[in-house]
């Protein structure tokens, strides 16, 4: 018998930069295994992306093409077995937001906002949600 499909939903800020990058690299990851997306608590707008769809495509050859950010407001946050949240002040946000969400399918993660920056911080930035999303695997799809 095998386990039902996990559903992740992955928040930063404006849905430009590292909850978008964790959509795409846990896609590619998990494969079928997972439903992921993503959202951002105060979305950008599609141009500000930009650089985020440039380093999945140049380092990870991963098309994020037509990614548009999302509101956590447009969400049903229960439908999601598991909410990621990408720094402290995203998980204060959502729990002001959505107290009554069960804090133990809350995940926080500690991963720098590379906004503004270079490539190489966009790199790094995947570079560790990649690594976050390898230890999640075990958690999300067992051993």
């Amino acid at each position: 018998m095998s386990r039902p499909r996990a559903k992740i939903l992955f928040v930063c800020q404006g849905n430009t930069c590292r909850s978008l990058i964790a959509e795409f690299i846990a896609r590619e990851l998990y494969g079928e295994t997972v439903e992921s997306t993503s959202a951002g608590v105060l979305p950008q707008k599609a141009d500000d992306a930009v650089n985020a769809i440039d380093c999945l495509k140049n380092h990870f050859r991963i098309d994020a093409t037509g990614h548009a950010p999302r509101n956590i407001n447009q969400l049903d946050v229960t439908y999601y077995d598991y909410v990621i949240v990408m720094d402290q002040r995203v998980a204060n946000q959502f729990t002001a937001q959505y107290p009554s969400y069960p804090d133990g399918r809350l995940i926080r993660w500690r991963i720098k906002d590379p906004w503004g920056d270079n490539l190489d911080e966009y790199r790094a930035c995947a570079l560790t949600i990649t690594k976050e999303l390898r230890k999640l695997r075990v958690m999300v799809l067992g051993p």
